[in-house]
C-alpha cells in the first residue's frame, strides 16, 4: 500500500523502476531523493488509472462498425474525461501540487487528443457507411435501366426507381449510424442530398 491505497502491479513496476534508479549507484540516496520517486511514481499510476479508465468507457461506447453523431460522440468525450478527471483528482498522491498540476494539464491534453482521435476514426466510418449507401443506390437504379435499356421509362416509373433506390441506401446507411431520434441526422441529410 502507498498513500493507504492498494497498488497495482503495474503500478508497482513503476515504483521498482524508480527506486532502482536511484540506488543505482555507489551512493546511499537521499530521504528527499526517494519520496521524490515514490511521488513520481504515484502520479504515473494516477494518469495511468485515469486513462485506463477513459479508454474503457469510451470502448464501451464506441463500436467498429457504428458511426454516431458528433454531438453524440462529443457527450461521449466529456463524460469519460470528467470521469477520468475525477479519477485522478480523487487518488491520494505524495507529489507537490505544481506536480500534480502538471499531471493533470497533460492528462487534459491527452484525453482531448483521444477525442480527436475518435472524431477522425468516426467520420472515416461516416464516409465508408456513405459510399456503401450510394453504390447501394447506383446498383438499385443500373438494375432497372439494365432490364429496360430499350425501353423509355414514364416519369412516374423514374420517382419510383428513384424512391426504392433512395429506401436501399437508406437501410444500408441506417444500418451502421446509431443516431437518437430526436437528433437531426446530418450526415444523413447529406446523403440525401
Amino acid at each position: 500500500m502507498v498513500t493507504g491505497q492498494r497498488i497495482q502491479c503495474q503500478d508497482l513496476f513503476d515504483y521498482f523502476q524508480k527506486y532502482l534508479n536511484i540506488f543505482n549507484s555507489d551512493d546511499l540516496p537521499e530521504a528527499v531523493t526517494i519520496l521524490k520517486a515514490t511521488a513520481d511514481a504515484c502520479l504515473l499510476a494516477a494518469t495511468r488509472e485515469a486513462r485506463d479508465l477513459y479508454s474503457q468507457l469510451m470502448a464501451a461506447r464506441v463500436r467498429d462498425n457504428f458511426s454516431v453523431s458528433h454531438a453524440t460522440l462529443t457527450a461521449w468525450h466529456e463524460e469519460a474525461r470528467d470521469k477520468a478527471l475525477k479519477r485522478f483528482t480523487e487518488k491520494k498522491k505524495l507529489a507537490a501540487q505544481a506536480d500534480v498540476d502538471a499531471h493533470l494539464e497533460a492528462l487534459k491534453m491527452e484525453l482531448d487528443a483521444c477525442q480527436a482521435q475518435h472524431n477522425r476514426d468516426n467520420e472515416f466510418k461516416v464516409q465508408d457507411t456513405m459510399s456503401l449507401a450510394k453504390i447501394a443506390y447506383e446498383a438499385a437504379v443500373s438494375r432497372v435501366s439494365a432490364e429496360h435499356a430499350r425501353l423509355c421509362l414514364h416519369p412516374r416509373d423514374l420517382d419510383e426507381l428513384h424512391a426504392d433506390a433512395l429506401r436501399q441506401a437508406l437501410e444500408i446507411f441506417s444500418a451502421s449510424r446509431d443516431v437518437s431520434q430526436d437528433e437531426e441526422d446530418i450526415k444523413k441529410t447529406d446523403l440525401l442530398n
